[in-house]
């Protein structure tokens, strides 16, 4: 490998895709950096951009934007690095051990999961791992999976969860609460019409997105979480419109122009599915119970207590 690729380092690696940095993420990396404070080593998370499935044809909805699981990482970890995955899935596990962990990144250590695999073909496991480390000069250290109601998390978990509107399973997966970015585009303005502006955002379409209907959320702004309703669906009261699925943001007892900017959805708890209303006036009494709703659940959760 080139000199100028050489990163000659005593390390602690934990390698992974870590798509949501999940409960289950955070103990491998809290292992790993406890490691290297012990041992006067640096603590590296080593990564893809994106899940290897991604790249082999078979792409799995982003729990969190590449840049923002850089970031998470980097809250655990004293160094993050990424690699390109179609560079090195061709090498097999002796190669990958010595090219990547050894030879670039100078482990001394390797933090895994039981259910590891590494190489070409996912050819490498925790036994040839540990053979690797021997001849190479790193050691082998195994995290037993996080459970949660008797279920390993996994980033796989965490999408059903979105996917399926449980908000609150998703939230103790990932022990925050699933989120979404986006920057917010012209609309029909229809819900200012109806009495509810909305703000419509334009997310990364790679990201996981739950089933359609109404949500409570969140939205940081103007630094601060503006308690929200948060929609997601095909506005079937106006399938006419032809306009594609719509991702929107109704920001409680808020007045301003938000064309433009980048805004921070926390989704807290689903309120009900999406359906279609034969007349708009069933749709703004809807609406007024929604926003309702929502206003009643952000007085409960800042009760004594909760």
């Amino acid at each position: 490998m080139p000199d100028e690729q050489r990163q000659a380092k005593r390390t602690v690696i934990v390698n992974g895709s870590f798509d949501g940095v999940h409960l289950g993420h955070q103990a491998l990396l809290r292992r790993a950096a406890k490691l290297a404070q012990a041992r006067a080593a640096q603590s590296v998370a080593l990564t893809f951009e994106l899940p290897p499935q991604n790249y082999l044809g078979r792409p799995k909805r982003l729990i969190l934007p590449p840049e923002r699981k850089i970031e998470r990482l980097r809250d655990y970890v004293d160094r993050v690095v990424v690699i390109d995955f179609p560079t090195v899935q061709s090498l097999t596990p002796a190669a990958f051990a010595r090219q990547i962990l050894h030879d670039r990144l100078g482990a001394i250590a390797v933090v895994s999961g039981e259910d590891y695999r590494f190489g070409h073909e996912r050819r490498g496991d925790l036994s040839r791992l540990r053979e690797l480390g021997a001849e190479l000069g790193f050691s082998a250290h195994v995290v037993p999976p996080v459970l949660l109601e008797g279920e390993p998390v996994s980033s796989t978990r965490v999408r059903r969860a979105i996917e399926a509107g449980e908000i609150a399973l998703a939230t103790r997966l990932l022990g925050d609460a699933p989120r979404l970015w986006g920057r917010v585009e012209r609309g029909a303005g229809r819900g200012r019409q109806l009495g509810a502006p909305t703000a419509n955002l334009a997310v990364d379409p790679r990201l996981v997105l739950p089933e359609q209907g109404i949500f409570a959320a969140q939205v940081y702004w103007q630094q601060r979480w503006w308690p929200a309703a948060f929609y997601v669906g095909r506005r079937p009261s106006f399938a006419a419109d032809g306009r594609p699925a719509a991702l929107e943001v109704h920001l409680l007892d808020f007045e301003g122009d938000l064309y433009g900017r980048e805004l921070e959805v926390k989704l807290l708890a689903k309120i009900r599915d999406d359906r279609r209303f034969e007349q708009v006036e069933a749709l703004v009494d809807q609406m007024s119970e929604d926003l309702a709703k929502i206003r009643g659940f952000f007085q409960e959760a800042n009760e004594p207590g909760h």
